[in-house]
């Protein structure tokens, strides 16, 4: 059906046959490499936006050192 088609183009008189081959080279050269570029790892990795990793949101407070622990102790005795 394709040889058909570039047939009738031809026939019609539109493009010469050299040119229509030309065209036709051309296109799936193109869509070659774009194929290759599309599979090959690095472009895939930096289309593909990796997942951010997933953090912990940080306690409110820091959580209590000895020597804090050792004052409130001692404070509270006090009373």
């Amino acid at each position: 059906m394709a040889t058909s088609a570039f047939a009738w183009v031809v026939s019609e008189g539109w493009m010469s046959s050299s040119t229509v081959f030309f065209s036709v080279v051309l296109f799936f050269s193109r869509v070659t490499l774009l194929r290759s570029v599309a599979f090959s790892s690095r472009f895939r990795k930096s289309v593909v936006q990796t997942k951010p990793p997933i953090t912990r949101a940080a306690p409110a407070t820091a959580p209590a050192s000895p020597t804090r622990r050792a004052a409130r102790r001692r404070r509270l005795a006090s009373i």
